[in-house]
This record gives C-alpha cells, sequence and structure tokens, in this order.
C-alpha cells in the first residue's frame, strides 16, 4: 500500500530520482533536448506500454507524480537542480 511517498517502506521518490538522473544524463551525454529527455521517460513508454490514456503527460483525469526543477540549463558540466518532488498530491522531497 502507497502512503506518503512511500510503497511497501520503500521510498516512491527514488524510483523519480533515478528517472531524473537518467533524463539529465540523456541530455549532458547524447546531447537530446530537454523536452525530448522528458518524453523519452514519460509519454513515450506510457504510450508503448498502452496506459497513455491514464499516465503520461499532465492532463485533467491522469495519475501523475511531479519533479520540480530548477531553471539550469543541461550541458556536459552542468545539470538542473531536482527541488520538490509531488507524489499523489504530497510533496515527499
Amino acid at each position: 500500500e502507497r502512503k506518503d511517498g512511500y510503497f511497501e517502506d520503500f521510498p516512491v521518490w527514488q524510483y523519480s530520482y533515478r528517472l531524473f538522473d537518467g533524463v539529465t544524463n540523456l541530455c549532458r551525454f547524447a546531447g537530446a533536448d530537454y523536452a525530448d529527455a522528458v518524453l523519452c521517460a514519460s509519454k513515450n513508454p506510457a504510450e508503448l506500454l498502452g496506459v497513455y490514456d491514464r499516465i503520461g503527460s499532465i492532463d485533467a483525469g491522469k495519475a501523475a507524480d511531479l519533479l520540480i526543477i530548477d531553471s539550469a540549463e543541461v550541458t556536459e558540466n552542468s545539470a538542473p537542480v531536482l527541488e520538490k518532488v509531488c507524489i499523489g498530491g504530497i510533496f515527499v522531497r
């Protein structure tokens, strides 16, 4: 059961943080545009799994966990900073 950002005694936000690292690394080391990298971690997998009607974008009626970042540009030497994590409408970090 998921409560306050935890799922079976494991902090769910840690999964989001790893995904954030993956998006950042795709930009830093593969030269991807940040918006395209976010799609690689959200919309594209949801469509592939056939669940885009429920998740994968920020739309009314869809479930969404949010990562709030600063506005720093992603380069090989810099990356945005993860400011907050919102899971199920609750800020857990």
